[in-house]
């Protein structure tokens, strides 16, 4: 109306935002060659959020990285990675293969040398030496619909 009118009414043009939607895979699906998607979870476009070129959006699927702050991963959280950023830097969070499995973990500095530690204390003693995991990509976002309190 604004444009047909040439009245300025103080809104904002709408924003074309295509009707590609971002397929949700599991985690584990990053270790096959060709992984089909969630038959019923797609990420509407979000025209705000920069996404890296090479991306995916997973489902976290282990409470390995859930602590008591509020921000950490929750088992069904959303995460998106950054399939090209396999260099690990120090304190960031990625997801890594070892064992034929896909973890998500921090790369730190243990007394050991560099590992792939879990945030929650549960699994402090499942750390993975950092020569025995290979880097799939990492963490970039977290989108989760956990909310400790009433919804209404």
């Amino acid at each position: 109306m604004q444009r047909a009118t040439g009245i300025d009414l103080g809104v904002a043009d709408a924003v074309a935002i295509g009707n590609e939607a971002t397929p949700v895979f599991k985690l584990q699906d990053l270790l096959k060659p060709e992984p089909q998607p969630d038959a019923f979870s797609f990420i509407a476009p979000n025209p705000h959020v920069r996404n890296p070129d090479n991306y995916g959006v997973f489902f976290a699927d282990s409470d390995e990285m859930t602590t008591a702050q509020a921000r950490s991963i929750h088992p069904d959280d959303l995460v998106f990675l950054d399939l090209a950023a396999t260099t690990p830097q120090e304190q960031r969070v990625y997801a890594v293969e070892s064992g034929g499995r896909v973890f998500l973990r921090r790369y730190s500095s243990t007394p050991f040398g560099h590992a792939w530690t879990a945030d929650n204390p549960s699994y402090a003693a499942h750390l993975i030496p950092a020569d025995q995991a290979r880097v799939l990509g990492r963490l970039y976002r977290i989108v989760s619909d956990r909310h400790e309190g009433p919804l209404n």
